[in-house]
């Protein structure tokens, strides 16, 4: 994740391993508009470690069985 931080407004690009982007937005300097830039970030981070998570333990517990 990269961020250009400005007085009255900032961009945020967010990438993945192989470089292409996930995310870019322009938010205002405000922090309502900043804490749902962050929000959308981990929701979408989340999305994806999640159901890698599930899966994991899913297979541990079979395996613990």
């Amino acid at each position: 994740m990269g961020a250009d931080i400005g007085k009255t407004h900032h961009h945020c690009v967010v990438l993945n391993a192989e470089g292409e982007r996930l995310l870019w937005r322009r938010v205002l300097n405000d922090e309502p508009e900043l804490l749902a830039l962050l929000a959308d970030i981990l929701a979408h981070y989340l999305s994806r470690l999640l159901p890698r998570t599930c899966v994991r333990l899913s297979r541990k517990q079979r395996v613990l069985r």
